[in-house]
């Protein structure tokens, strides 16, 4: 967690290789991949995600992969086929890996207190049993139904697919008597906001044509939100043969 206004690709990278730093320390072959994985011999073991924050906050989070069933894995994790070819593999299985294979006698709680030792940062902080009870009323509404199975879209447009530099952009769209109703973005891009709602708000009742998508788009500053995406890259997404 940060309270500067550094660039997304620098804190990002800033927290990827210490992370990395750690796990080289236990004999690991560990890298960053300058996007948003942890690799262990070419293998991820670690996705991060970011947010930034009003105000010049921002948290960078991840996981860790420490051991897992593959067969429940390789069904709980369904990427697009593009994606997986762009990482040269054929299978979720064939593109992770995980702690436990390599480090077979590497406990949770010695990778634990490890971690904690190896990676730089302020004392810890304990979480008061106030902190507890404002993240229990957070929590709420992620475990309600419509939550968890998400919007399903209708869209008359679904476009999916990577964007070199950027990752996967799935776009879906609806429209009704020409205009764009409904807009939603998906996909494992970073973002420095929400850009699916920032999109959504630029294109609603936008004529549905390539030079009003353009117009309405550069408008509201497409790199900002997405590091790596333009408005002119995002238009040939959604109107691409």
């Amino acid at each position: 967690i940060t309270d500067t206004a550094d660039a997304v690709e620098g804190t990002f990278s800033r927290y990827t290789s210490m992370v990395a730093a750690s796990l080289c320390a236990l004999g690991l072959n560990a890298s960053d991949n300058a996007r948003n994985d942890i690799l262990v011999d070419g293998r991820k073991v670690s996705g991060n995600a970011y947010l930034h924050l009003p105000g010049g906050r921002s948290i960078v989070h991840g996981t860790m992969l420490y051991d897992c069933d593959p067969s429940m894995m390789a069904g709980a994790l369904t990427p697009s086929a593009s994606k997986l070819q762009s990482h040269g593999v054929q299978s979720v299985r064939s593109r992770i890996t995980t702690l436990h294979q390599h480090l077979p006698e590497l406990t949770i709680n010695d990778l634990r207190a490890h971690l904690m030792k190896t990676i730089p940062d302020e004392a810890p902080y304990t979480l008061t049993p106030s902190d507890l009870q404002e993240i229990e009323t957070i929590e709420i509404p992620y475990h309600s139904p419509e939550w968890l199975r998400g919007n399903d879209p209708c869209g008359t447009l679904c476009v999916e697919g990577r964007i070199d530099g950027v990752g996967e952009v799935d776009v879906w769209i609806t429209t009704r008597h020409g205009l764009i109703k409904t807009v939603e973005m998906r996909g494992d891009y970073l973002e420095t906001g929400n850009a699916s709602a920032a999109v959504a708000a630029a294109l609603s009742g936008v004529t549905f044509s390539r030079e009003a998508v353009a117009e309405a788009l550069n408008r509201i500053n497409i790199p900002t939100l997405i590091p790596g995406l333009t408005a002119a890259e995002l238009t040939d997404r959604l109107f691409r043969n």
